[in-house]
């Protein structure tokens, strides 16, 4: 059998068995066929797994991205509102004082920090008379101190002391040119006691002690004097609750005072010259040297007041005080005498920078009771000889 015959022979048995093999394991090659779909699927689903892992990676991703630009748009928004509120001046207090309201509701971090004399004041003036036969300059400096507590808004401590010098011919100084101090005082201020949600209005306090460093006081043999505040105030044309949105203020103010004298009686000097010891007699409402008149123990002021402001920087202030005086219990018997007075103010307030200030303005302080114990009929312009009526430029840095 030639080589050709057997290669054929041998290829065509090769094939018939694998013809029977085939038919005989029909399940192999399903089980083999499905392996392999098995496999395809398995592969397709970890693609997709990888996929779907990827994409919820970049979600996430975008996610904290968007949270974090979130927080930093209301940092920045934050920051923006304490820089206004910071930026913002202030506005009138209770009455005769001035009340700022404080945002509890803030939190300590986002308030700006305060320092512990931050308000406190150095002013100069000169005030003028405007009766020609009596010219009338004075000169004056005022301190006014202030201490922030750090762990509270609810007082804070103040005090003020004046220095003054009239550089005209005087009538109630011992000799011409000559420096005076006023008293000096202590006050522990409450700029909002209380303040009632639904008509806005605002309840303030104040304590006073005062110390006998003017003469006035001295001769009147003053120990220390006590003043006792309480103010009501409202205001309008600005957001409720946030008095320095408000342009409008309204306020009224009860005083009552107590002073505790050495003696019931003002000391008598007979030589200190000046205008008392040309005309003994005649007193003004609250000059007392060299009299012997009886020292007032009590005295209740009632004290009305206003503001507009007209623009930003610019704000007009009105001010009437109505005063009663008692002296003290004579030891014979009878009434306590009175005295009693009013004072009409009125001032423009320019705040040239937040540290500055300019105001000018008006004031009329007499006794209630004229010469001829007649009850004045003028309580805002009196022309006369006593210079009841001064008007007066201050300008003021704030620290």
């Amino acid at each position: 059998m030639s080589v050709k015959k057997i290669f054929f022979s041998l290829l065509f048995i090769f094939f018939a068995c694998s013809v029977v093999y085939a038919q005989d394991n029909p399940q192999q090659q399903t089980d083999t066929a499905s392996q392999s779909n098995e496999a395809a699927k398995s592969e397709n689903k970890d693609v997709k797994a990888t996929d779907e892992s990827k994409k919820a990676e970049e979600e996430k991703k975008e996610e904290i991205k968007k949270s974090e630009d979130k927080k930093a748009s209301e940092e920045l928004k934050q920051a923006e509102e304490k820089d206004k509120s910071i930026n913002q001046g202030t506005a009138p207090v209770s009455g005769a004082t001035q009340a700022v309201s404080s945002e509890s509701s803030a939190s300590s971090e986002s308030k700006p920090k305060k320092e512990f004399f931050t308000g406190s004041t150095i002013g100069f003036g000169n005030s003028f008379g405007i009766n020609p036969d009596n010219p009338l300059s004075t000169l004056s400096m005022k301190i006014l101190p202030k201490l922030n507590l750090p762990w509270t808004d609810f007082f804070f401590l103040s005090g003020r002391i004046d220095i003054s010098k009239e550089v005209t011919n005087s009538d109630s100084t011992s000799y011409q040119y000559e420096t005076q101090l006023s008293d000096a005082r202590l006050e522990f201020v409450f700029p909002e006691l209380y303040r009632e949600k639904y008509t806005d209005i605002s309840l303030s306090g104040t304590f006073r002690i005062s110390f006998p460093t003017s003469k006035a006081s001295q001769y009147a043999t003053l120990m220390w004097g006590n003043m006792i505040d309480l103010g009501i105030s409202r205001g309008f044309f600005g957001e409720k609750g946030k008095p320095e949105t408000q342009k409008v203020f309204l306020g009224y103010d009860f005083r009552f005072y107590k002073n505790w004298h050495e003696y019931t009686t003002s000391q008598v000097q007979e030589s200190t010259g000046g205008y008392y010891k040309e005309y003994p007699l005649r007193v003004k409402t609250a000059d007392y040297l060299n009299t012997g008149s009886t020292n007032l123990e009590y005295q209740v002021a009632h004290i009305f007041s206003g503001s507009v402001a007209i623009t930003e920087k610019l704000t007009f202030v009105g001010y009437f005080w109505v005063i009663n005086g008692w002296a003290y219990e004579l030891y014979s018997g009878g009434k306590r005498g009175t005295r009693d007075s009013i004072d009409f103010n009125i001032e423009l307030d320019y705040q040239v920078y937040k540290w500055l200030v300019v105001d000018c303005g008006l004031d009329t302080f007499q006794p209630q009771l004229l010469p001829n114990s007649t009850y004045t009929n003028n309580p805002f312009w009196r022309n006369t000889y006593d210079n009841y009526t001064t008007l007066y430029f201050d300008v003021s840095f704030i620290f």
